[in-house]
């Protein structure tokens, strides 16, 4: 032992010990829970405890629950929420310095990034009956996927409380279709397939159901008779898709799931049973321009006898909304021009556009003038002859 080393405060050993960057990295996880013992050092190399002794403190500052882990009971999502906040270089990482704790194997492909934790789930999956892997809290977090696979482990990191209800007790309180087969989750190409009971939220926008998990939260007053549930959107044009709804996961109480089907209706109505698929793809992001509305003003042309011929296959010039369009302009019935209105991000922009073999000495002129409806952009495209 250096000398000095006594003069060092057990509160000061304490803040230094907490403040490692060795409990925030990602592969030290499976490094503090594989080995039976473990021996921290300082910088000195001078003991300062070992796992056992100083599992308080780590458990305080890791958030692990040694005794759950080494029963071998803690819940998937248990374990991910101990690995929630911990940075790894790499994105891959987050999910590959995982396998060991969950006892799977899968090919490292670097590059692949935020997929790896999704294999990792799929493969997981694989190999335990585990709803709650599906308990992680989507609010304002995250890619924007909208399945039930996350896509980082720090979306678990309020899911440490999270435990699995016994598959018996919860087909018995909260199933209600007889062939329901727990823990099938494939992943197809249109999402994870699952067959389960769906629940009608009471807010009725937009089709929203409620998926029950075979977990609850060991701090709840009523634990016993409640568990978990998502939320999760029907697809309008697709009613087999669902996607899940931006919101935490809540609990439920049995006689609230019940109470969800009005007595007035039968419960067929207010439940969905059988097979579905909640889809995992990224949606589409939305564009920045928008389809515009416009008026084109040619009372001017029309008395001097020309008549506008749309190209396209609408043919009201007064109001319409469209982003690409030509007009052709013709006197007495030979062509004079075109009127070429197109939309980008900048705005509207037209174009007289007079082709070969056409009146080339024609002196057209078009101005737009940008007003707003209702928020949209609103254009006013006026047109006249401007003599020689």
């Amino acid at each position: 032992m250096y000398e000095g080393e006594n003069n060092v405060s057990v509160k000061a050993r304490k803040g230094t010990f907490s403040s490692s960057q060795w409990f925030k990295r990602g592969w030290t996880l499976q490094e503090l829970l594989a080995p039976e013992i473990v021996i921290f050092f300082n910088c000195f190399w001078v003991e300062l405890g070992t796992k056992e002794t100083l599992a308080q403190t780590i458990s305080d500052i890791t958030r692990i629950d040694f005794d759950v882990y080494e029963s071998g009971d803690a819940s998937v999502a248990q374990k991910m929420s101990w690995a929630a906040r911990r940075k790894t270089t790499r994105v891959e990482d987050k999910a590959y310095c995982l396998m060991g704790l969950f006892g799977v194997n899968m090919p490292l492909l670097y590059g692949e990034g935020e997929d790896a934790f999704l294999r990792l789930q799929v493969s997981i999956l694989g190999r335990t009956v585990d709803d709650s892997i599906f308990a992680w809290d989507c609010n304002g977090r995250g890619s924007g996927r909208p399945g039930l696979l996350a896509t980082s482990p720090d979306l678990f990191r309020s899911s440490g409380d999270i435990v699995t209800v016994p598959q018996r007790y919860f087909r018995e309180n909260f199933v209600t279709i007889a062939n329901q087969i727990p823990g099938q989750y494939p992943l197809t190409s249109m999402g994870l397939e699952l067959q389960a009971d769906l629940k009608k939220a009471n807010k009725m926008l937009f089709k929203t159901y409620i998926l029950p998990l075979a977990c609850k939260r060991v701090g709840y007053s009523k634990a016993l008779d409640s568990i978990i549930g998502i939320e999760l959107r029907q697809d309008i044009l697709t009613p087999y898709i669902f996607t899940r709804v931006k919101v935490p996961a809540r609990t439920y109480e049995k006689n609230e799931l019940r109470d969800i089907v009005p007595t007035s209706l039968a419960e067929a109505e207010y439940t969905i049973s059988g097979r579905f698929w909640v889809t995992q793809q990224v949606p589409p992001k939305q564009s920045n321009t928008h389809p515009i509305k416009w008026l084109i003003e040619d009372d001017a042309l029309v008395h001097k006898g020309y008549v506008c011929r749309d190209k396209g296959e609408d043919t009201d010039l007064d109001n319409f909304i469209c982003r690409r369009h030509t007009f052709s302009y013709f006197l007495d019935d030979v062509a004079q021009f075109n009127l070429e209105l197109s939309y980008a991000r900048k705005g509207l922009k037209a174009r007289i556009v007079i082709g070969h073999g056409e009146n080339e000495s024609i002196n057209i002129r078009v101005s737009l003038k940008r007003i707003a409806v209702k928020g949209l952009p609103y254009y006013k495209v006026k047109l006249w002859l401007k003599d020689a």
